[in-house]
């Protein structure tokens, strides 16, 4: 039982007990039983919350968007970010300079040592090397949107969403490599996941699933049934 009817959009486990799930209206729940009992979090905005991620117990951030009835002016953001110290008890915004006011972000993701990623519409990918203090915007190769990504250390990681988009980089974003699908009709992929550096998956639009055994160089069609 999660204790609200608010459409959820991710969640996020530091381990098998402690997690978050995210939503509108700035739904934040918490559980430290696995997710047995969820109990509901002071709310850090009344913004729709799109990610969330924790890079270790206390340094946690969301991705969130202003409903667009809800702008008070035509300058001001659709998205933007907050961070929490303190393993989510205060949140603190963050605004990203150079972002397009229209832009949604849609995710982010983030390494221990202080490199994170916020990406979404349009193909906008925006990187940090400082924890988030300041982000700069990264040459991308696609317009699509981006939907899902995970990377495995600072430079190495994969980013996925509509068009059949599959991107990976091995720089940090610096330089992207777009990959080329066999048997791919046009796939809206929502997700990716790699359990190392060689051997991941990308999911997505009508059962899809793609399994790659060289780090993305190549890409397999597997039957999710």
């Amino acid at each position: 039982r999660s204790g609200t009817i608010a459409w959820l959009h991710s969640l996020f486990f530091l381990d098998q007990n402690r997690g978050w799930a995210i939503g509108s209206k700035g739904t934040l729940l918490a559980t430290s039983d696995s997710g047995n009992t969820w109990l509901s979090k002071s709310l850090p905005t009344p913004d729709v919350l799109r990610d969330i991620f924790f890079v270790d117990e206390n340094n946690g951030w969301l991705v969130c968007e202003v409903n667009v009835y809800d702008l008070k002016t035509k300058d001001q953001p659709r998205a933007y970010l907050m961070h929490t110290v303190d393993g989510g008890e205060h949140w603190r915004r963050v605004d990203i300079k150079g972002v397009d006011v229209d832009a949604r972000l849609v995710r982010a993701v983030f390494s221990r040592g202080g490199r994170g990623w916020a990406f979404g519409e349009a193909g906008t990918i925006f990187t940090t090397r400082d924890g988030g203090v300041n982000w700069t915007r990264l040459q991308s190769p696609t317009r699509h949107l981006l939907l899902g990504g995970i990377f495995i250390d600072e430079d190495r990681g994969w980013l996925v969403g509509a068009g059949t988009t599959i991107i990976q980089t091995s720089d940090g974003g610096d330089t992207w490599y777009q990959s080329q699908l066999t048997q791919a009709d046009e796939i809206r992929f929502a997700a990716a996941s790699f359990v190392d550096n060689r051997m991941g998956w990308a999911v997505g639009s009508a059962g899809t699933i793609y399994r790659t055994m060289n780090g993305g160089r190549t890409w397999q069609l597997q039957s999710s049934g």
